[in-house]
């Protein structure tokens, strides 16, 4: 039996495709539950940097992203994306109904509860709006670069889109939650020295982590190609390694 035949017996196509889907969306998910808490990354030459402990969550769905891109194809990513995105919004407002629920009068920490769980309107709509943006960037530039590398050079889509992507995400996020959406919900704008730093820290944060993820983006890639995994049909045009 050859290798691809023992991996395709070893790993079933359909749950290897729904694997990577629930990543993504546990991924998202967590990155917004928590996002309001802040963490020191302590990082080889660049040394310590503050950021929101979402940022390292993040990395892992753009992850996903390019593993959905690379394997299934650019319509099956987008169409992930934006039922993720669907997703967000509906836990986010799921969320909202558990923390305005009336607490039982022995439950003692309702505050708590409501403090961990409740971001503020400004900073879950920036969210919201910024993935939809940023993760369909993620998907249509990780296909341009394919389209003139074929299925060569993993590194440079992986890198490329998730830079750019990534970029846009930290940056649009920033600019709604702290200085457009806040007066809009009755709310106080962050300086604008701030909201640079702000988006400087985390993407930096965000693009030490992703090229992190290249070797892992590698290997899963290149086990789904052994395994036979990889959709073919998705990527007519796209230039063969020959």
């Amino acid at each position: 039996m050859s290798v691809k035949s023992k991996l395709s017996t070893t790993f079933d196509a359909s749950f290897v495709k729904m694997t990577i889907v629930a990543l993504f969306v546990a991924s998202l998910v967590t990155a917004n539950i928590t996002a309001t808490k802040l963490a020191v990354y302590d990082f080889p030459i660049l040394g310590e940097m503050t950021g929101s402990v979402g940022a390292f969550m993040i990395g892992v769905s753009f992850l996903m992203t390019d593993l959905l891109s690379e394997v299934y194809g650019k319509k099956t990513a987008r169409r992930v994306v934006n039922a993720t995105i669907i997703a967000l919004a509906a836990t986010f407002a799921m969320v909202s109904f558990a923390v305005w629920m009336p607490a039982a009068a022995d439950y003692s920490l309702a505050s708590e509860f409501a403090a961990v769980l409740s971001g503020s309107y400004s900073i879950v709509t920036a969210s919201v709006l910024s993935l939809i943006l940023s993760q369909n960037i993620d998907v249509s530039v990780f296909h341009a670069v394919r389209r003139v590398t074929g299925f060569r050079h993993k590194w440079a889509r992986n890198m490329i889109s998730t830079g750019t992507s990534q970029l846009v995400d930290t940056a649009v996020w920033t600019w709604l939650a702290f200085i457009i959406l806040p007066p809009v919900f009755g709310g106080t704008t962050v300086p604008f020295a701030v909201t640079i730093s702000i988006i400087t820290t985390e993407y930096i944060i965000k693009m030490v982590f992703a090229a992190g993820d290249t070797a892992v983006f590698y290997a899963a890639s290149g086990l789904a190609e052994r395994a036979g995994l990889i959709d073919e049909s998705s990527f007519a045009g796209v230039p063969s390694d020959d």
